[in-house]
């Protein structure tokens, strides 16, 4: 109970202030064995989809709850003018969530004894979707967890592709001499030794000369 407490206020907080409150990102966490991929992002019209969103006992439109829902009326006003509406459905065509504002009651209701998490993270600057991604990856494997990848398929070409894996290796090469190392530490360190500090802070290291 602690931790999933913990994790939804994690996903609360990256949303509200790396988010944006929710107009960069927005974040979804789910009992996997309950869905079935692929998942799809889609739009409805917004009297055309309803169901029973989370905190509710009855299915409302997308338009009721963006009026009446408490999420509705706190994050709404982030889709003012948008003749239509994101949903996320998965193969049956059961919907898991009308980001950035609710998850359904049926899907997206993690409940404490779910082992198997799906994170699921929308929004509009891909970059920022990423490492919000990474993050609860990070977050996650630091409680224990094993993490799967997922592969997003886009219609048109992003900035990495249409494919794209998630969590993102975003690492990059840096070379760095050892005659800095020794005149940032104040030291001089072998090259084996700086390797094996490095590596032991999760780096990949390479030694040449």
């Amino acid at each position: 109970d602690a931790l999933l407490t913990q994790l939804i206020q994690t996903q609360e907080k990256l949303a509200e202030l790396f988010g944006r409150r929710r107009q960069t990102v927005s974040i979804g966490l789910y009992p996997l064995q309950k869905i079935v991929f692929p998942i799809t992002y889609t739009t409805s019209a917004p009297d055309e989809a309803s169901f029973v969103p989370l905190g509710v006992d009855r299915a409302m439109t997308l338009r009721e709850i963006v009026t009446e829902h408490p999420k509705g009326k706190a994050y709404g006003g982030i889709l003012d003018g948008r003749a239509r509406y994101p949903l996320l459905v998965d193969q049956r065509g059961e919907i898991l969530s009308f980001p950035p504002i609710i998850n359904s009651q049926t899907l997206g209701a993690v409940a404490v004894g779910d082992d198997e998490l799906l994170v699921e993270v929308t929004g509009t600057e891909l970059r920022m979707v990423i490492l919000a991604v990474n993050i609860w990856a990070a977050n996650l494997a630091d409680r224990g967890a094993r993490v799967d990848p997922v592969i997003i398929e886009y219609a048109w070409t992003t900035p990495m592709g249409r494919r794209v894996a998630t969590p993102r290796d975003l690492s990059r090469t840096v070379s760095v001499p050892s005659g800095l190392v020794a005149q940032v530490l104040g030291e001089t360190l072998r090259p084996a030794e700086s390797k094996r500090l490095l590596t032991s802070y999760g780096h990949r290291v390479t030694v040449s000369g």
